[in-house]
């Protein structure tokens, strides 16, 4: 976590520009997803916010608390939520850990993440007791994640483009210094989870109800439980 935690605070400058153009502006539309699945006046938790795009994309909940432990990130996220445009909610961002959430039991009525759990394999049972803890009753997990397509000529034209595409746009918005990244990216991709592996572990960890729906031919997917 710690060099993921380096990488962020490195890209923040430049990294919404770079989301918007590796995913063909496709990545609101897939943050807005989640907040079709939100309640008025819910108060959420967004694990892991980085600049805020997602927190910001949910229009319906009478507040959001953004974690993350990239100041750089965080920095950008406050910038955005002195825009008038972005005050249709209660938001507030907080440096934290997502291992040691500093929130009491049975805060939030969900908590959302927008493509974080990849970064969090190693310790992710730990980070979903945390998030479990700080759920209401009836409360949900929603999870936005990058997955792997299930139709094989679909999924290796997928490859190619993490292995070529990626680094190359990383290349032009950041310098060759640092393409290193872009390959750490493309490999936290392709070792995650399967689908069947991550609504296992979810329903290892208490969570009920859990499913998966699949966006654009399944390379990226919404993940979802119930406490």
């Amino acid at each position: 976590m710690e060099y993921a935690q380096t990488i962020f605070n490195d890209l923040a400058k430049r990294y919404d520009f770079f989301c918007q153009i590796a995913s063909f502006f496709l990545d609101r539309f897939w943050r807005k997803r989640i907040n079709s699945l939100i309640e008025p006046g819910e108060i959420i938790l967004d694990l892991g916010t980085g600049t805020g795009e997602l927190a910001f994309g949910i229009n319906k909940a009478e507040k959001i608390i953004g974690i993350d432990f990239s100041w750089e990130m965080l920095k950008n996220a406050q910038l955005k939520n002195s825009k008038p445009a972005n005050q249709h909610n209660e938001v507030e961002f907080i440096a934290a850990d997502a291992q040691r959430i500093p929130f009491p039991v049975e805060s939030f009525n969900s908590v959302v993440s927008g493509f974080v759990f990849r970064h969090l394999q190693k310790n992710i049972n730990m980070i979903l007791k945390e998030i479990y803890r700080v759920i209401k009753p009836e409360g949900k997990i929603i999870i936005l994640e990058f997955s792997r397509p299930e139709f094989a000529f679909w999924r290796k034209i997928y490859y190619l483009y993490l292995d070529v595409i990626i680094p190359l746009i990383g290349r032009i918005l950041f310098g060759k210094e640092k393409v290193k990244y872009f390959r750490y990216l493309q490999e936290t991709i392709i070792n995650f989870f399967s689908v069947g592996e991550l609504k296992m572990i979810l329903s290892n960890n208490g969570f009920r109800k859990v499913g998966y729906y699949p966006l654009m031919g399944g390379v990226v997917g919404i993940y979802y439980g119930f406490k």
